[in-house]
């Protein structure tokens, strides 16, 4: 069977995927070990029996709605490829938002904020996107899941800035509670589960539902992070957080913030598709 060929079928049988060509040339390029741009200049080639057998296998695994990324074991995020796998969230095109408003943020800050923290790491993509862009800053990473923070490792290990990172397991800033000085100042970010259980279709059921779902729209994840945040001595709280949220429940969101953090500022940007996105909260250092 010839590449040109191949192409064709693939598409025909991912005719309910969203995107049937880029996930058949993606796969495609995958199985042969080149680029994309390559396949249409080679379609007359023929696969072997054993790429033809890999290719379509994964195929029929993308029927299934596996993630293209757990396929091929890796996704681009802000211009740079990272390693993924089931035990962390497919990275998305939103959460470089996430990354260019904390770039913009730090750089209005001058610096002047203590650490980075990222909570909630998963493959590492925002933190060391984030590393690369902001070199002088120090970043630290967390998350829940060891095994994630295993895939993270691994991607700041593959670009060589693994001793620039830290990486500490725990849940949001239990793990950080016992050196409040790495929190006094910081600029907190995390892209937190936030999906209403009625927004977990299909297409998702492979991907790690701990990061994906915050609860039947209780807000629960940010009541823990912002009740953690007020517990906190004025003088060891963060100096702001920039969270991706969920469009559905920013509304009351911002509400839920006053209440437990009633001096803070909020701020609320919306993505390239006009939705609320990106929710910015600037800490009274007074906020009882």
């Amino acid at each position: 069977m010839t590449i040109g060929r191949a192409l064709k079928i693939g598409q025909r049988l991912l005719i309910n995927s969203t995107s049937p060509i880029l996930d058949t040339e993606v796969l495609l390029s995958y199985v042969l070990d080149c680029a994309r741009t390559n396949l249409i200049t080679k379609s007359k080639l023929g696969l072997n029996y054993r790429q033809l057998v890999k290719f379509l296998y994964l195929i029929l695994k993308r029927r299934l709605n596996w993630p293209v990324a757990y396929l091929v074991g890796c996704k681009e995020f802000y211009g740079r490829n990272f390693v993924v796998n089931k035990d962390v969230l497919v990275p998305r095109p939103a959460s470089e938002l996430l990354v260019e408003e904390t770039i913009d943020l730090v750089k209005r800050l001058a610096n002047q904020q203590n650490y980075v923290i990222e909570i909630g790491t998963g493959s590492g993509c925002i933190a060391i996107s984030l590393m690369f862009a902001l070199p002088q800053t120090k970043i630290i990473a967390t998350d829940i899941s060891s095994s994630a923070l295993k895939i993270a490792r691994l991607n700041a290990k593959n670009y060589k800035i693994n001793h620039q990172l830290e990486f500490i397991a725990g849940d949001m800033l239990t793990p950080l509670l016992e050196h409040k000085n790495c929190l006094m100042d910081s600029l907190i970010i995390a892209n937190p589960p936030y999906l209403l259980p009625s927004e977990i279709t299909k297409t998702l059921r492979f991907e790690p539902k701990i990061a994906l779902l915050d609860g039947a729209g209780s807000l629960n994840w940010y009541k823990k992070l912002f009740s953690q945040i007020a517990g906190l001595t004025p003088t060891n709280r963060p100096r702001a957080l920039i969270l991706e949220i969920n469009p559905l429940t920013s509304d009351s969101l911002v509400t839920l913030i006053k209440n437990i953090l009633p001096l803070c500022q909020v701020d609320v940007k919306n993505d390239l598709s006009g939705f609320k996105r990106i929710l910015t909260v600037s800490l009274a250092k007074n906020n009882e």
